[in-house]
């Protein structure tokens, strides 16, 4: 995703154009069982977490431009991802850190709240995996 200027897009604008994005991922987590007020409280404190971990983030959108090439088809789910990148990179990492990372790089997406599918290349997330392992 870039910007409007064609440079890679930053985590403030991915932040600006996907507003239910936080460090949980999509929305909030069980938001059936909440309130509005309480959806809204949860995605706020999430975003505020998710901005405060932007060296992370960064670090981790070099990560995937260096392992995981883009395909067109959005079919790779974020939340078994980010689990094999956590691994393979020996930390943790939030299915939000994961999602904003993978949408500064630009990878196609479609959301399946409150996870992504993103189009990464099968064979790299395979990859990925083996390192993890």
């Amino acid at each position: 995703m870039a910007s409007t200027d064609g440079s890679p897009a930053t985590l403030v604008e991915v932040m600006q154009q996907h507003p239910e994005l936080n460090t949980f991922g999509i929305g909030a987590f069980d938001a059936n069982r909440k309130t509005r007020e309480q959806q809204g409280s949860e995605v706020a404190e999430g975003r505020s977490e998710l901005l405060q971990r932007e060296t992370t983030i960064m670090q981790l959108v070099a990560w995937l431009k260096d392992n995981i090439a883009p395909i067109q088809t959005p079919t790779q789910n974020s939340y078994p991802i980010k689990g094999y990148i956590e691994r393979a990179r020996g930390e943790y990492i939030s299915n939000g850190e994961l999602i904003a990372a993978a949408l500064i790089v630009g990878y196609s997406y479609k959301y399946v709240a409150p996870n992504v599918l993103f189009g990464m290349s099968q064979r790299d997330v395979d990859r990925v995996f083996q390192m993890g392992q």
